[in-house]
């Protein structure tokens, strides 16, 4: 009994190199294309950073100004002088900036918009003037709205300060 060789023939080696082939180049494309948006999660995240660095910032601040007299018709040049909510309202920083107004350099490819809202919202109702408190300076709730523009678009934030 004469017993065949076993291997493969050239048709056989040609199909299973062009079968190879074609699975490399569909694993390659799915991996040049998880690689190329690697960064966008990153982006985002700092995006996120900036939006709530500022709201951190903003909530921090008095509500309405200590001194009865103050408005927030006037919105103070340096924003290390910014003491209350309001005086962000229409903030543009074309450059992230720190609380003390400084540029940050690192962070150009962001920028911020803030957007202070009076009155926001159906579910906060003005608290009546009471005779030790005849002057109400400012509504009980302001909105705060943060949007920070980066280089994959923008990304914004929402939040309410009140009066308490």
């Amino acid at each position: 009994m004469k017993r065949r060789q076993q291997g493969m023939t050239l048709v056989e080696l040609v199909i299973a190199i062009v079968v190879v082939s074609i699975a490399v180049t569909s694993v390659m494309g799915a991996m040049t294309t998880i690689g190329g948006r690697s960064a966008d999660p990153v982006v985002l995240l700092q995006a996120q950073a900036i939006a709530e660095s500022y709201m951190d910032e903003i909530s921090s601040k008095a509500f309405v100004y200590p001194d009865p007299g103050a408005t927030c018709k006037t919105i103070p040049a340096s924003r290390s002088d910014y003491s209350a909510v309001c005086d962000y309202r229409a903030l543009p920083d074309t450059v992230v900036r720190n609380s003390a107004g400084d540029p940050i350099t690192e962070l150009s490819a962001y920028s911020v918009v803030v957007v202070i809202t009076e009155n926001a919202g159906t579910d906060f109702v003005p608290a009546p003037a009471t005779p030790a408190a005849p002057v109400i300076l400012a509504p009980d709730a302001l909105k705060i709205e943060v949007t920070v523009t980066s280089p994959n678009g923008p990304f914004s934030i929402t939040g309410y300060r009140t009066r308490y």
